[in-house]
Formats: structure tokens, C-alpha cells, sequence
């Protein structure tokens, strides 16, 4: 909703609203572009950008697995992999950001393994570009922008001039944006420049606030407390520090298996200890070094923190997921050996000659099952949310009957995100019941979302002769029951 609303905000109050609302804009700005050129509701827009970026993070984690050389099978293993993945299903059909900076990653993650290989100024400027709209997304992509360029100067095969050639053309786009940059300071409005400010501003707190020293600081401030209020007396001689390190270490790779999924990550290992993807040139490093990258960038939030949202470790995740469909083929191929030569890197002597029920068929069995029941969850969820939502109903039928609804308010905003468009007039969103139940509001409907349990000015409403019942969206247990209510002449 926070997004849909900032959206809204910028068709209807202009760009330096929305970022005092919220000063990075970039995806909300999407959502109302989007509006505009297909004249689709907010919610709609919202939904068709996340499968779009969706779509763009499958086809890009199957091309990067061409890049590291599969074949066509491991090419489809990989699109099964990704289709899949738990983590990424139960993000599906949410209006987050972080569809769009998955997206924006793995297409930089392909152009700098593109560029490894042809370091050409075109390629560096498709890698430059793709990271900077993922930083629009997420500004913590920065970190990618800021690091990733350094594992150029540690390639093989490169002279030392050849090195800082490459580095120097990832970076060869700045020396046109900071002077682009100037021009629109020189010549555009008080607007233009208050919203460059204001990304300025966000990321120079993003170092301020979130580097090294200030998560030393912040670390060393938690580790005190924790040294005063848990630590016994015996142990607060200055072990505080590394029981609370080693305990949101623990904690991070806990998080970090369960996201990934134990099956995958024995497939990880399997893939990593029998080197099963074939790096080639100097892939090796920029896959570590992004892997690396992506893994610290969500721990250092949890240091700060000492919590961790799923959605942060993500992009980490599908990173390791590159393992995955090399280790799927070897199953397949080797479907008669046991499970434990996945962790040897000698070749199985005893192949075809003993049969054992743990073998890597069953494993791969195991796999398929275990996949096509998170995609029959994944249908199941989607045809339950969107068949028993009381508030899906709700949008459905006001976008149903748009036409015949005019002066509508509303004292949620979620309706006009859903139905907004030529054929209805919406007077007033997120007002109070008083103001737009008021004759002098020119209200003729109301969406009230809410509960008489838990709202004092529904009864308002239902009391009020003026206004009389045009259709309820019971909620039944939950607490945002949807009444619409028609002004009575």
C-alpha cells in the first residue's frame, strides 16, 4: 500500500511531495508512469511491473547459467530452480520494491560477466546502468556500484595496464553523470534540485549512518548492553563482543540455510565441492565476488540491527542458487551412484554394481516433488487470496460498476489505487468519516474500511439517516471489513 499510495501522490501533488514522503521514490514514480501510459488502476499497474520484473529475474539467472556454460539441460533445470525457489514464491504477488532490484542484479550480474570476457566500453556502460536503476530500487545497491568494479584489477591473464583500462571504463559513465549532474543544478528548477538533494542526502546517510565506524559504534554500543542486562557476572570480562558476534553469526547462516532451503543447500555444497560449474576464464572470481558482496551486504544489516528481514538476503540467495542446476545434471547423469559421492571428488568405482534406494535419482525425485509442491502452494495461495479476499471482492466490484460511481470517498486509500481512472470521480481519500459524511463534501458514496469493534465512527455511519447501506465485504474474522454507503436524497 505504501507505494500505491506514494504513486498516487505523485500524480496528484508532484515529485517533491512524494519525496518528502519518502525520499526514494524511484519505484513508486514507476507505478504512476505506468498508470499513466496504460490507464490501468494503480494496484493493476503494480502487479503487471512485478511479473514483468519477475519474468526479467528468470531470464537472466537461465542466462547467466548459459555464461557459465551449461547445456540446454541445465539451462531448464535452472528455469525450475528459479520458478521454484520458495524464498522468491512467497514474494510473488506483493507490491515490494525488491522485485525490481532483483531484476536490475542479475542483469548487472550478466554484463560484468559479459565484460570479463569482452571488456568493451558498451558492455561497461550495460553493467553501469543496470546497477544504478538496481540502486534506484534498493540504495544499498550502491555497495555493488562502489565494490563490484574492484574485482577487475584481480583478473588473470590481464597486465596490470590491461586492469586499470577495465576498471576505469566501468567507471567511464560518471565522468558523464557528475557533469549532467552540474548542468541540471545551473539550469532546472527549485523541484529538480530539491529531489537531487534529497538522493544525495539519503546516500551520503546511508554511509554516515550505516559504514564501518558507525556500525563499530552502534556494535559496541549492543554489546554493551548486553554485556550489562544477560551476561552473567562471571562472563562480563569483555566477552560480551564475541558471544553476541558469534551469536548473530550463528543466527545468519540459520537464516541464510532456511531461506535458501536445506535440500538446496546440499546441492550447493554437492555443486561446490565437486566443482560441477564450469568456470571458464576469469568467471570464478567475479561470481565469488559478487557472492561475496551480496552476502555481506545483509550481514553488516544485521550487525546494526541484530535482525534481518528475508527480503534483504535475497539477492545472496539467488546468487548461491547458481550451484543448483550444475548439481541437478549431475543427479541426472550419474542417477545410479549414491548420494554421498555428491561430497567426493572420486569417481564411483561401484557404479551400476550396487543399488542403493539413497541414490541420486531418488534425490532428484525428491527435488521435482519437493518443487511442484511450492508451485501447487504458490496456486493455491493465489486462487485462495484471490477468491476469499474480502478486499479483493471489494476492488472488483468498484472497478466493476466504475462507471455508475461519482463522487466517491473514501477513508482508506487502498479503493483508489484499485479502481482509479476516467469513469469514476473519487472526491476525497484517506479523509475522516466526519468531513466527507459532511453535505458540504459533495460525497455521494463512502468506502469505509473498518470494524465496529475496533472503529468509534463507524456506528457514525450506520446510524446516520442520511446515509444508507450500498454493499458490504464482510471480513468475517479479520479486522477490515469493507462498507460502502450511498447518500440518501
Amino acid at each position: 500500500i505504501l507505494y500505491l499510495h506514494l504513486a498516487y501522490i505523485v500524480n496528484n501533488q508532484g515529485l517533491s511531495a512524494t519525496f518528502s514522503h519518502y525520499s526514494w521514490s524511484f519505484y513508486p514514480i514507476l507505478i504512476a508512469f505506468f498508470h499513466n501510459i496504460t490507464h490501468l488502476s494503480y494496484i493493476n499497474s503494480a502487479y503487471i511491473l512485478e511479473a514483468i520484473f519477475m519474468g526479467f529475474s528468470a531470464l537472466f539467472f537461465i542466462k547467466i547459467i548459459n555464461k557459465l556454460g551449461a547445456v540446454k539441460l541445465t539451462q531448464w533445470l535452472a528455469l525450475l530452480t528459479f520458478l521454484s525457489f520458495e524464498t522468491i514464491i512467497n514474494y510473488r504477488g506483493n507490491i515490494f520494491r525488491d522485485q525490481g532490484y532483483w531484476a536490475f542484479y542479475l542483469i548487472s550480474f550478466f554484463y560484468l560477466l559479459e565484460f570479463v570476457e569482452t571488456p568493451k566500453i558498451i558492455v561497461g556502460l550495460l553493467w553501469f546502468f543496470s546497477t544504478i536503476i538496481a540502486i534506484l530500487f534498493r540504495v544499498e545497491g550502491i555497495s555493488l556500484l562502489m565494490f563490484a568494479p574492484f574485482a577487475v584489477l584481480v583478473l588473470k591473464n590481464f597486465t596490470i595496464k590491461e586492469k586499470i583500462i577495465a576498471f576505469i571504463k566501468l567507471y567511464l559513465p560518471l565522468f558523464i553523470v557528475i557533469p549532467c549532474m552540474g548542468l541540471i543544478f545551473l539550469f532546472y528548477g527549485n523541484e529538480t534540485k530539491q529531489i537531487f538533494i534529497t538522493l544525495w542526502h539519503q546516500i551520503f546517510m546511508l554511509f554516515y549512518l550505516h559504514g564501518s565506524p558507525a556500525l563499530l559504534t552502534k556494535f559496541q554500543h549492543v554489546s554493551q548492553q548486553f554485556n550489562d542486562l544477560v551476561l552473567p557476572k562471571a562472563a562480563k570480562h569483555g566477552s560480551a563482543q564475541i558471544i553476541l558476534l558469534i551469536g548473530l553469526t550463528g543466527y545468519f547462516i540459520y537464516k541464510l540455510i532456511w531461506n535458501v532451503g536445506v535440500l538446496n543447500v546440499i546441492l550447493i555444497l554437492a555443486s561446490y565441492v565437486k566443482k560441477l560449474i564450469p568456470f571458464k576464464h576469469n568467471q570464478k572470481i567475479i561470481f565469488y565476488w559478487l557472492l561475496i558482496i551480496t552476502i555481506l551486504i545483509p550481514y553488516n544489516f544485521l550487525l546494526e540491527n541484530q535482525f534481518i528481514s528475508t527480503r534483504y538476503m535475497v539477492s545472496g540467495c539467488i546468487t548461491l542458487l547458481f550451484f543448483v542446476p550444475f548439481a541437478l545434471q549431475y543427479c541426472i547423469e550419474h542417477s545410479s551412484e549414491a548420494i554421498t559421492t555428491l561430497f567426493s571428488r572420486r569417481v564411483d568405482t561401484n557404479k551400476g554394481k550396487v543399488f542403493s534406494i539413497l541414490n541420486l535419482k531418488a534425490l532428484f525425485i525428491l527435488y521435482l516433488l519437493i518443487s511442484a509442491a511450492d508451485l501447487i502452494y504458490l496456486g493455491i495461495t493465489v486462487y485462495y487470496k484471490n477468491t476469499s479476499s474480502h478486499i479483493v471482492k471489494a476492488n472488483m466490484w468498484l472497478y466493476t460498476n466504475r462507471a455508475h460511481l461519482s463522487n466517491v470517498c473514501s477513508t482508506d486509500s487502498w479503493p483508489i489505487f484499485a479502481v482509479d481512472g476516467p469513469k469514476i470521480s473519487y472526491s476525497k481519500v484517506d479523509s475522516s468519516l466526519v468531513s466527507i459524511m459532511d453535505k458540504s463534501s459533495n460525497c455521494e458514496y463512502i468506502v469505509y474500511v473498518g470494524s465496529p469493534a475496533h472503529y468509534k465512527s463507524l456506528p457514525l455511519l450506520m446510524t446516520s439517516p442520511t446515509w444508507k447501506p450500498y454493499k458490504t465485504f464482510d471480513a468475517h474474522n479479520m479486522i477490515r471489513s469493507v462498507y460502502i454507503y450511498k447518500r440518501h436524497s
